[in-house]
């Protein structure tokens, strides 16, 4: 390939990207109405044409962030924590609790992808809503699939559902501050304090679990 063909892909490469890390900071700060094409090529330094070049348009471009950032997240916070697949399945919970509960408490670079969560929960985009459920869906089925494993073969969709209500809620919790009483919205967890959360959400779940696995037998020992 020819040195100067070579030169223009890179430099279109490093634009898309300037564009695409210009827009997530933009979209965070101020959702996906009041973000504009011109505040993002003028933080990125790009003419506006450039958008329809490399993604289309508005929407497209802002699908395109959400996809950056979650592999961003699961880059950093891998579903299985690091585990071995072949480890006890308590085992991989406590891990997938772990990584989870990090993950929410990342006020770093992931600090974009909680704000477009938050602007997504306050003012949902239905165009983006099946986008964000596909990529959901890795973290949903592992976290089932341990469910199921844990709850035992008797397990309805709706124990399993309930369940994951349960364990998404308190490791969202992360993303309130430290473990006062009254949330710290603006003071993150320091990692001691992430670590002590996630130890006490894999505990205190675990535990839940194993109650509701002798519930359901018991349930299905009356209905036989």
């Amino acid at each position: 390939m020819p040195e100067t063909v070579t030169k223009q892909r890179k430099d279109g490469e490093a634009t898309r990207q300037k564009l695409l890390d210009a827009a997530c900071c933009v979209f965070s700060e101020k959702g996906f109405r009041d973000a504009t094409v011109g505040e993002i090529c003028r933080r990125a330094g790009a003419n506006p044409a450039l958008i329809s070049y490399h993604f289309g348009d508005k929407a497209s471009l802002y699908e395109a962030v959400w996809r950056q950032c979650v592999a961003r997240a699961h880059e950093h916070y891998p579903v299985d924590g690091g585990v071995d697949p072949g480890a006890p399945a308590e085992d991989r919970f406590r891990a997938h609790i772990k990584t989870f509960v990090r993950c929410m408490a990342d006020s770093g670079e992931l600090s974009h992808l909680h704000r477009l969560n938050l602007w997504e929960s306050t003012s949902p985009n239905p165009f983006i809503s099946d986008v964000i459920r596909e990529l959901r869906q890795p973290h949903t089925s592992y976290l089932w699939g341990l469910l199921k494993e844990l709850l035992g073969p008797k397990a309805t969709e709706a124990d399993l559902a309930l369940c994951e209500t349960t364990v998404v809620g308190q490791c969202r919790m992360a993303r309130a501050g430290r473990g006062t009483r009254t949330p710290d919205l603006t003071t993150p967890l320091s990692p001691d304090d992430t670590e002590i959360l996630a130890e006490h959400i894999a505990n205190f779940t675990l535990a839940g679990i194993a109650e509701m696995h002798q519930r359901i037998s018991r349930r299905r020992k009356k209905q036989s």
